[in-house]
């Protein structure tokens, strides 16, 4: 993200959540997985003047949910542990 790009239409990151991101003249969509899972579990395209960067929502065939104490499920923008179910595990 750091080299300046004028051909590039999108850019697919992925791996481990993304850390930081810059304006660019291209979409950025970050795709996230944990280990336990196949590749990808969720996915959303980046916008970095909104200040978070999300790790998206999950994929077809796949679910996430945020769990609080006695794995309940947490409400939206409450903290929590991911859990992923679904086909990709």
């Amino acid at each position: 993200m750091e080299l300046e790009n004028t051909s590039l239409r999108m850019l697919l990151v992925g791996g481990d959540k993304l850390k930081r991101a810059m304006k660019q003249p291209y979409t950025i969509v970050n795709n996230y997985g944990p280990t336990e899972n196949t590749v990808v579990a969720t996915s959303g395209v980046i916008n970095p003047e909104e200040g978070s960067l999300s790790i998206g929502r999950a994929i077809a065939n796949t679910r996430a949910y945020i769990l609080g104490d006695g794995d309940q499920v947490q409400p939206e923008g409450i903290a929590g542990e991911l859990c992923v179910a679904g086909r990709g595990l």
